[in-house]
């Protein structure tokens, strides 16, 4: 299976929503690139994606299973401080 053509897939067609914050439900920005990774598109704005608490979460997941050595260290670093950070709890019932 193509992880990484369903994260960017996932990622533009999430995109394309042209979703805004604070117009009744919580949405979360991501890098659709890491700044881990690619730390030069910190501050991209094409590089942000606003996803659902649950949309974020499956993100982190796809983008563990593409990468390699380093990278997936890193992106595994990502997710535990995604999972344990002060949102956790709203991707498990979102």
């Amino acid at each position: 299976m193509n992880y990484e053509k369903i994260y960017y897939d996932f990622c533009s067609s999430r995109q394309a929503l042209s979703r805004k914050k604070n117009e009744g439900v919580y949405f979360e920005k991501h890098h659709i690139k890491p700044k881990s990774l690619f730390p030069e598109l910190k501050n991209d704005k094409t590089n942000l994606v606003l996803l659902t608490a649950r949309e974020h979460y499956l993100a982190h997941l796809l983008l563990i299973r593409f990468t390699e050595g380093d990278a997936k260290f890193r992106m595994i670093c990502a997710f535990c401080r995604f999972c344990h950070g002060k949102n956790a709890e709203k991707f498990k019932n979102g």
